[in-house]
């Protein structure tokens, strides 16, 4: 499939974007792995293209196509999507055997299909009329092709299509009396093929980008090697004008092997894809009808019998809730209005209800923490809300130790802490303990008959600093 190929490559990729219509979506002018989905009932979709084919003949010959396509797309019923397309395309061969000309062809497309919620089962079928000339019809190389195609929806949409195509375009032309030029531009082969292709998009806001990988697995008695056969990956974006129209482009790159012809048989033709090719286009469809504006008439006005006034209520509820200083919930805190009493809930929250009118005070009381006492004025019907902070009880800062003589006894030495200046004695048992602000200390421990020893400590906040102290006796 040379340039015509790619011609046949936009011409699936329009009438694939005619296929890509949605509930919500319309025909689109370029991708080749067609979704098959619920659609408008009427699409339009304009394509112009440029293909670049390498050097083919070894003699430094480049080959350039420029293609315009119009596509237009019904869907009568829900199952059913009809595709009509007319594609024209100029050829242009450089550096080489020259043989410039235009090509044109009609191509009709039919998906059958149903649709589920979420994904969508479709057989598609194809009728290509390749002519000798632009434009013309020849129909004994009518070509047809078949493909199954599966597709799902949402933001995110996956397809994927399995085919045939009985090739026929062939009986259109001679092929022992082309130009080497006129055998790359008209994309005829002489194989049939086996269509495969699965593609993604991603839709987000205005912007939908997609990407996609398709072949054309040309088989039989007149097929070349399977490397020779076209493939290609393509990648693009759509956004949104507005309503009805969008701009879309797509790239692709193609990776087929390509065939010696200098060895091809003078009356072979194999289709030759471009290896880049571009694409714009606009895709048009019917703006979403607005919906109606509901017009509710207005209920009757019913004058309701006069209600006596309940008397103004006399209390009011004192609700709130307990956290600590994180703004984690304190649960089992006793709550005090008072002679009524409530407790906080594992979510830190508490209601005391019917509370007399005016100033009151909560006092707010938990194991660990420091109580909290709060002033609130309850007010008819809405009462008081009070949201307390309990701070947590601030341990003291201790250094604690233990003196003992060489043998593990006990003794009561004179334990001096500097620089606060403080002098305890051991017990018995030589042990000691002193609450001390945090920070850093000089403990000197002494007795009698023993060497004094001194020691540093750090004492942190709320923290306690250990110290096992062994006195060794003075030799005499």
């Amino acid at each position: 499939m040379p340039i015509r190929s790619f011609a046949l490559v936009v011409v699936l990729a329009l009438a694939s974007a005619l296929g890509a219509a949605r509930a919500d979506d319309g025909v689109h002018a370029v991708g080749r792995v067609r979704p098959v989905a619920p659609g408008p009932t009427a699409s339009v979709a304009a394509t112009t293209g440029y293909g670049f084919t390498e050097e083919l003949f070894g003699a430094g010959d480049a080959h350039h196509r420029a293609l315009g396509a119009l596509a237009v797309a019904v869907q009568p019923t829900r199952w059913l999507e009809v595709v009509g397309l007319v594609v024209g395309r100029y050829d242009r061969h450089t550096g080489g055997p020259g043989d410039d000309g235009w090509v044109g062809d009609p191509r009709v497309t039919a998906t059958i299909a149903h649709h589920g919620a979420s994904r969508s089962l479709g057989l598609r079928l194809g009728l290509w009329m390749p002519g000798a000339d632009a434009p013309s019809i020849e129909p004994s190389a009518a070509t047809v092709e078949a493909s199954a195609v599966a597709s799902t929806h949402g933001a995110i949409g996956l397809t994927a299509s399995a085919g045939l195509r009985l090739d026929r375009s062939t009986e259109t032309v001679d092929a022992a009396m082309l130009s080497p030029a006129d055998r790359v531009g008209l994309g005829y082969s002489d194989a049939d093929a086996i269509l495969v292709g699965l593609g993604a998009r991603h839709r987000r806001g205005p912007w939908t980008v997609l990407g996609e990988a398709s072949a054309e697995l040309l088989f039989g008695d007149d097929a070349p090697a399977m490397s020779q056969s076209p493939w290609r990956l393509g990648a693009g974006a759509r956004r949104d004008l507005n309503r009805s129209l969008t701009v879309e482009a797509l790239v692709e790159v193609g990776g087929s092997s390509r065939p010696s012809f200098a060895e091809l048989p003078a009356d072979r033709l194999i289709a030759i894809e471009p290896r880049l090719a571009i694409g714009l286009g606009l895709s048009w469809r019917p703006a979403p009808a607005a919906p109606r504006p509901v017009v509710v008439a207005p209920p009757p006005i019913d004058t309701p019998p006069p209600v006596d006034e309940p008397p103004p209520p006399t209390t009011g509820p004192i609700a709130g809730r307990v956290t600590d200083p994180t703004g984690s919930p304190v649960p089992d805190a006793t709550v005090t209005v008072g002679e009524r009493r409530a407790t906080t809930g594992e979510d830190g929250t508490f209601t005391i209800p019917e509370v007399a009118l005016g100033d009151a005070t909560v006092t707010i009381e938990r194991g660990g923490f420091e109580p909290a006492t709060q002033a609130v004025a309850v007010t008819a019907g809405a009462g008081a809300r009070v949201d307390v902070v309990l701070t947590r009880v601030k341990l003291p800062s201790q250094i604690k130790g233990l003196v003992r003589d060489f043998g593990g006894k006990g003794l009561a030495a004179t334990i001096a802490i500097a620089p606060i200046g403080a002098t305890i004695t051991a017990g018995a048992d030589g042990s000691f303990v002193v609450d001390v602000p945090p920070g850093t200390y000089r403990v000197t421990v002494s007795l009698a008959g023993y060497r004094t020893q001194d020691k540093t400590v750090v004492v942190e906040d709320s923290g306690v600093a250990f110290l096992n102290i062994d006195l060794q006796k003075v030799r005499r």
